[in-house]
């Protein structure tokens, strides 16, 4: 019985400790964008359109609209041209996040300004430039 609890207490603590801290609950934009695109680096497509409205728009650099046309783009550049993303320089403003899109694949890379939209943990808009 008390290796039980032990075991129990153990699985608890750890689910806690490996949880989001109080400043990065899902709702947070910084937090739901860089979750989203950490998901596409990892190949997890599921996984990040998690973080997508479904009737998102994405200026990225083309038009796409709602989550199964941003998804077939997302997965088309990880998959067909080996590309990841690196974020950085967050600038959270309300329901808005600002950042630099660091992009690189076999056959590009570049920098973009990129701005979000995150409503009920989820990105609603999403234009680079």
């Amino acid at each position: 019985m008390r290796f039980q609890i032990t075991a129990l207490l153990v699985l608890i603590i750890g689910t806690m400790a490996s949880g989001c801290s109080p400043a990065q609950q899902p709702q947070d934009p910084a937090f739901v964008v860089q979750s989203f695109f950490d998901a596409l680096n990892a190949g997890d497509f599921e996984g990040a359109m998690v973080f997508v409205a479904d009737d998102a728009n994405f200026i990225y650099p083309e038009v796409y609209s709602g989550k199964e046309a941003i998804g077939d783009h997302f997965e088309k550049e990880i998959v067909d041209r080996s590309a990841n993303y690196e974020l950085r320089e967050f600038v959270v403003e309300g329901d808005t996040v600002r950042f630099i899109s660091i992009y690189v694949s076999s056959v590009a890379s570049e920098e973009n300004a990129v701005e979000a939209v995150v409503e009920d943990g989820r990105i609603v808009f999403l234009i680079a430039d």
